[in-house]
């Protein structure tokens, strides 16, 4: 039984090591992801996780130390109940009573040397002691069956019909309500009530004679430990003293034992929730970084979208131009005559905003709308942007390098 318990306790010591390590691992993960979310989103301002763990990091570290503590006193523990298959006076209570009865004084069994002299002295009649430990057994047996027959009187006996005739709002009700219940107890009761008294009174003359016959076995196992050092008594007395010494032995481990599941039963439950806690804490953490991402997220998107809008129409501006012949051209180089004689020059490129002149002679480069949005994103000009991809036929690099410089 003591090692069934043994490894009950060892069964919960491997629980709560468990759901302390399980614990402890999600506060480091946690830490870990913060950290890793904070190097992809420079700007997330959120609670720091190491403030928020400074109280479930002082709970687990309370925890460590007493978990620590108790797994010593459980190896200890364990070492002492591994030496009872081992120790000779833990092998003397798997004794059979036949065993028992040859090292005990005057209890002699048929198998010893029939022709081996006994002392003189060495020898006590524990008859009569077995004989009133028989008679209290049986009287206890009694009182066990006139106790069931009082509940079965009780139960029996109609007390409605004593407190029927009372009346609930008479000055007196209350005493002739106590004066019901005293009579249905002295008529139910009463009967039973004196065999009770005579079997306690029989007990305490039975436990009393029980304690003379006890005093005067010690007494004479004593007497024969003195009187004959080199007898058969002497083992006896050296075996019962080993046997009390196991008995007071097994009395402390059983001891030890209840307060170790007792420590374990406080502790698992306490390591359980503070485990929830850190869990809820990690979903809040989990969702307030969720939340920042998608808020991230759709500000990305909506940029990109504007960009992408700001590309298109830069890219849809020299297109708006009304097309122009050679001639037409030149004619606007040369300048327009005014009815006053005066000329008119047209050949400022900057005289109409967001239009400039093409040049027919070579051939036209469609900018890459992807590459315009790109571009402006890293917050360039978005004419030079255009020029840029024109003027190096759309190649990303080289448009990038004549914007640097």
């Amino acid at each position: 039984m003591l090692k069934r318990d043994l490894w009950n306790l060892r069964d919960m010591a491997e629980e709560a090591q468990r759901v302390f390590t399980k614990t402890k691992k999600e506060l480091q993960e946690d830490v870990d992801m913060d950290s890793l979310f904070r190097q992809q989103h420079p700007g997330y301002k959120g609670t720091d996780v190491q403030q928020i763990q400074v109280s479930f990091r002082q709970a687990l570290s309370t925890y460590e130390s007493l978990l620590q503590k108790s797994q010593e006193g459980d190896s200890l523990l364990l070492t002492r109940l591994e030496k009872l298959d081992q120790d000779p006076k833990f092998k003397l209570l798997q004794f059979g009573k036949s065993q028992l009865d040859r090292l005990l004084p005057g209890n002699h069994g048929s198998n010893e040397d029939p022709y081996k002299k006994q002392a003189p002295d060495a020898s006590f009649d524990t008859a009569p002691l077995k004989r009133v430990v028989v008679e209290l057994s049986n009287l206890l047996d009694e009182r066990e069956t006139t106790m069931r027959d009082v509940h079965q009187a009780v139960r029996d006996y109609d007390i409605k019909s004593s407190i029927s005739g009372i009346n609930p709002d008479s000055p007196s009700a209350a005493e002739e309500y106590e004066a019901a219940v005293k009579l249905a107890h002295k008529k139910a009761v009463s009967p039973l009530d004196y065999e009770l008294r005579v079997n306690i009174s029989e007990q305490n003359r039975l436990v009393a004679k029980i304690m003379q016959q006890n005093d005067r076995f010690v007494a004479a196992r004593g007497q024969i430990n003195n009187d004959n050092p080199g007898s058969n008594s002497a083992p006896s007395g050296s075996c019962i003293a080993m046997i009390e010494e196991a008995l007071d032995e097994i009395e402390t481990l059983t001891k030890h034992l209840t307060e170790g599941k007792h420590f374990y039963n406080v502790v698992i439950p306490k390591l359980e929730q503070l485990k929830q806690q850190v869990s809820n804490a990690s979903a809040r953490l989990t969702a307030d970084r969720c939340e920042y991402d998608e808020s991230y997220s759709a500000k990305r998107r909506q940029q990109e979208k504007e960009d992408e809008l700001m590309a298109k129409r830069i890219a849809e501006e020299p297109n708006s131009m009304p097309h122009t012949t050679n001639n037409d051209l030149t004619s606007q180089q040369n300048g327009v005559l005014t009815q006053n004689g005066g000329q008119q020059n047209n050949n400022n490129p900057h005289s109409q905003p967001g239009v400039y002149p093409v040049d027919h002679t070579e051939p036209q480069v469609r900018v890459d709308d992807d590459k315009v949005a790109s571009l402006i994103a890293m917050d360039f000009d978005p004419d030079k942007v255009v020029r840029a991809l024109v003027k190096y036929d759309n190649n990303f690099d080289a448009a990038l390098n004549e914007l640097i410089s």
